[in-house]
């Protein structure tokens, strides 16, 4: 039960539960169930896939603009689904949630009609102070709901330690684990990475763009190292906003040094990683951002903010951590990335994080924390 899937609305929101779930389809047979609301004038609409062991059913319904009236909506609509898949399929075994909220609504009407093991994957940011909306600043009323949803999952796996630490203010008891997001290694990897076209030195950045990613602090700093001769080139992958293209096309030096490459698919961006040659992200408060695993499976050294659980995969050997929105250290991680870049073995980068973080690693993570509960 994903809180966020890829679907209608966005092709890249929750990906990430999409390849953990993709990741399992050869080890356990999965029925996923993934609710969200609908634009334009449909009220509602049902999507059902089939992949082998894989069965998902995306269902869309029209949103309500009183929250106490669509949280209930949201339930009856859980409620009627548990009634179709469980007839077709029996009972689960586990029911494994990917980000509390609001799929937890789901939860906790399963929690009082079944007897099923809870299991929760969680990435979500809110649990992070450093957010101006927060989980701690919410409603009492929502509060409430965060605190008995989080307190029916007996099993808690978090991206990062950093996470973990947040989570166990609002539930103790769970059996917690950490495991990191999971990378198609197919894709991101360190083979055929000679794909440069020129001689210069490529900076990427691969997100959705918004405030929290801090991308106009980027270009900044990214400005202020560039000389005349410089062979640094930046490239921005994800959808531009009209504030940032603005700042890039009306600066001489930017727009001569950074390319604006859009919205690109999983495989396209593995392949403009390939094409570069560090990887950097300046964000005010992350998790564990699957964009640093694949750039370091592709063997980049990476520039990033010292936020969330990044530390926890990032050490000397593969990166240069600053102090988030200091501008002084990110533009000092530029020169030294460029300047001391022998100093990085990217065939090791990427042999070490491919090791942590493909399919084949996480599944079996999983599986066995799954296994030891399917018996209990």
């Amino acid at each position: 039960m994903p809180s966020w899937y890829p679907g209608k609305l966005d092709d890249f929101n929750g990906d990430f539960n999409e390849r953990l779930v993709q990741s399992l389809k050869d080890k356990r047979f999965q029925v996923v169930l993934y609710i969200n609301t609908i634009r334009g004038n449909k009220t509602t609409e049902l999507e059902i896939i089939e992949e082998g062991d894989l069965i998902v059913y995306k269902y869309y319904y029209k949103h309500d603009k009183n929250v106490f009236l669509h949280s209930i909506k949201l339930l009856f609509i859980y409620r009627k689904f548990f009634k179709i898949i469980f007839k077709k399929y029996g009972l689960p075994k586990i029911v494994h949630t990917y980000v509390f909220f609001p799929a937890g609504i789901g939860v906790l009407y399963l929690k009082l009609k079944y007897n099923l093991k809870h299991f929760l994957t969680e990435h979500y940011t809110i649990f992070s102070k450093s957010r101006s909306k927060n989980i701690y600043n919410d409603s009492s009323l929502l509060k409430l709901i965060y605190h008995k949803i989080l307190n029916s999952f007996q099993v808690i796996i978090c991206v990062s330690e950093d996470l973990k630490k947040s989570i166990l203010n609002w539930n103790k008891n769970a059996d917690f684990h950490v495991l990191p997001n999971v990378v198609n290694t197919d894709y991101f990897n360190f083979r055929s990475n000679n794909l440069k076209e020129s001689k210069s030195f490529r900076f990427i950045h691969v997100s959705a763009m918004g405030y929290t990613k801090n991308v106009n602090e980027i270009l900044i700093a990214f400005k202020n190292v560039i000389n005349n001769d410089s062979p640094l080139i930046l490239d921005l992958v994800g959808p531009a906003t009209e504030k940032i293209i603005s700042q890039i096309k009306t600066d001489k030096i930017l727009s001569k040094h950074v390319n604006i490459l859009g919205e690109l698919n999983y495989k396209e961006v593995a392949l403009a990683m390939k094409r570069s040659d560090a990887f950097v992200l300046f964000s005010l408060y992350e998790n564990m951002p699957c964009v640093i695993l694949e750039a370091l499976c592709c063997g980049l050294p990476v520039i990033s903010s010292n936020v969330g659980g990044v530390k926890e995969v990032l050490n000397h050997s593969n990166s240069i951590i600053v102090e988030s929105r200091n501008l002084t250290q990110l533009e000092n991680a530029f020169n030294d990335v460029y300047s001391n870049y022998e100093f990085y073995n990217r065939s090791i980068i990427s042999e070490n994080a491919s090791n942590a973080f493909s399919y084949h690693q996480i599944s079996n993570d999983i599986d066995v924390i799954y296994s030891n509960y399917f018996n209990k």
